[in-house]
């Protein structure tokens, strides 16, 4: 990456007690946001722990902390897990304070700033763009019982995409 790196806006607003096999650990949610663009990624303390050991080692003179482990006592506690997360979300902060650190290939890839799918526009769709390059006309999309059988997508205003997920996404239209 040639050009300079935004530093993006970044929270921790939550987190979840995961459990595989015997284990249980937890997980925190941490959203990134870059202009218009926002996603999340999911990550577990051990995995704040190795960027920052990394980053101390390289970067001595900066002051970073991480909320130390904890040897004694529940891990699981409401309490515990709540002044963690706000740990690591100053940790975070303080890290992007600095357009060095920001600009870190581990940091980048910590908050998935590398991802070139975050860089588009949200707005748009991937099956949208490619149907504009290809410049194919809409196939017919059957719609269900209605008063025009043959209606297309193209036969729709889009005004906005309301969400999206694994199966499918869900657009106001007119």
């Amino acid at each position: 990456m040639d050009h300079k790196i935004n530093c993006p806006n970044v929270c921790i607003p939550s987190s979840d007690e995961h459990r595989e096999k015997k284990k249980r650990y937890t997980v925190y949610k941490v959203i990134v946001s870059i202009g218009r663009n926002e996603w999340f990624v999911f990550r577990r303390y051990a995995e704040f722990d190795k960027l920052y050991n990394t980053l101390r080692k390289q970067f001595p003179a900066i002051n970073l902390k991480i909320p130390a482990k904890r040897i004694f006592g529940d891990n699981f506690d409401p309490e515990f897990i709540q002044q963690r997360r706000a740990g690591l979300n100053e940790f975070i902060q303080n890290l992007l304070r600095h357009q060095e650190l920001c600009s870190h290939p581990d940091v980048q890839s910590f908050l998935k700033l590398d991802c070139t799918r975050h860089q588009s526009d949200p707005s748009e769709d991937e099956d949208e763009r490619t149907d504009q390059k290809n410049g194919s006309p809409s196939q017919n999309v059957n719609l269900g019982p209605s008063g025009n059988p043959h209606a297309k997508p193209s036969d729709f205003e889009y005004l906005k995409l309301i969400g999206k997920g694994s199966f499918g996404k869900v657009v106001l239209t007119r």
